[in-house]
């Protein structure tokens, strides 16, 4: 790995650990190629993707893992969002809950482990 300093070590890390929207960034996950671009831009600090895994790896961070940060344009969303998942927790005894929504993988899993019949 090529020699880089503490204080962009601890840059790198700081990064890592931020909301990337916060940081004015269009997407909610970081990835190592966008962590790499990000403070190259900024900081003009150069180091491949591969340096910041390392430095990742180090610091205990697990890219793997990044958290997301997902947010709803919909000034309703709060409202919407309880009491579908009231439906969940409480499903009312004499009728059937059909749910309609994006089918990607999280709510498929999410409808499995919630809605045993």
């Amino acid at each position: 790995m090529r020699r880089i300093g503490p204080v962009v070590r601890e840059e790198i890390a700081r990064v890592a650990m931020s909301d990337p929207s916060g940081l004015g960034q269009p997407f909610t996950c970081w990835s190592l190629v966008k962590l790499r671009d990000y403070p190259a831009v900024q900081k003009r600090i150069g180091v491949s993707h591969e340096t910041i895994r390392l430095v990742l790896k180090e610091a205990g961070i697990s890219w793997q893992n990044t958290k997301t940060w997902k947010h709803s344009r919909d000034p309703d969303f709060t409202v919407k969002k309880d009491r579908i998942l009231g439906l969940y927790d409480d499903r009312p005894a004499d009728r059937r809950v059909w749910v309609a929504a994006d089918w990607n993988s999280l709510a498929v899993n999410a409808l499995s482990k919630a809605c045993r019949y």
